[in-house]
């Protein structure tokens, strides 16, 4: 179906395939803020299935051809179709160069871009979208999860110590069912039922009983005697819900 976005739209976030920025000479985007519902501008011929929530300032949608598509902020490549929009100069008119094409001045790309499926193997679909600060993450109908984004504290779990951006989706893990992500951490339900989470952990938020920042997916520190069915992740914090109903947060 369609998607309807409202609301401000400083960084894309509204994909309405035109930017909320006008210029007023001197910086070079306002009137950005109070838009009534508008479509968001899909590619013809598709239509959306599932949309991501949103963390920060990017939303993820799921389209009928399996494909994934992102807009809004991309300033470390969160939406991973293989761009990171720079240039932009939102407190000065005459610095303002944003590339490419269909980014704006606060570095958000308000045209909507199709997720680089490079790394997918062929005839995928992907099946969950999550959406963090600078990051995102999805799972294909393999059950084999995706990372792309930033990585500045690990929160792609793809094992390394390099904490620059991936605007092209990596491979994280196998046998994962759900992922949640947070403003910089990230964490999966597996199909065995248990949790494991990586990234920033200086509140604790990757449940592994230490503030240890992890690159790769590790384990909460939960007993594997406890079958999980439910995860959520919030700003710094997770929830997951056992088989037996109760929830653990």
């Amino acid at each position: 179906g369609e998607i309807w976005c409202w609301g401000g739209g400083a960084f894309g976030q509204l994909g309405a395939g035109t930017d909320a920025c006008v210029d007023n000479g001197v910086t070079p985007c306002n009137s950005e803020t109070n838009y009534p519902p508008t479509t968001v501008s899909l590619p013809v011929g598709k239509t959306a299935v599932s949309l991501s929530d949103a963390n920060q300032g990017h939303f993820c949608a799921i389209l009928d051809t399996g494909e994934g598509l992102c807009w809004g902020w991309n300033n470390a490549g969160q939406l991973g179709d293989g761009t990171i929009c720079s240039g932009g100069a939102g407190w000065d008119s005459n610095a303002n160069n944003p590339t490419p094409a269909g980014c704006n001045s606060n570095n958000g790309r308000y045209t909507p871009a199709i997720v680089d499926d490079s790394n997918f193997p062929a005839n995928y679909s992907i099946i969950s979208i999550s959406t963090g600060m600078g990051h995102s993450c999805g799972i294909i109908d393999t059950k084999d999860l995706f990372c792309w984004g930033s990585n500045s504290y690990g929160q792609l779990g793809i094992g390394s110590t390099f904490t620059g951006n991936y605007p092209i989706p990596q491979y994280v893990d196998s046998g994962v069912i759900a992922v949640a992500t947070g403003n910089e951490h990230s964490c999966a339900l597996y199909e065995t039922q248990i949790v494991k989470c990586w990234g920033k952990n200086d509140q604790g938020q990757l449940g592994t009983g230490n503030l240890f920042y992890q690159n790769s997916p590790i384990p909460i520190n939960l007993s594997s005697s406890i079958s999980l069915i439910s995860l959520e992740t919030a700003y710094n914090l997770n929830c997951v819900i056992s088989e037996e109903n109760i929830p653990y947060c």
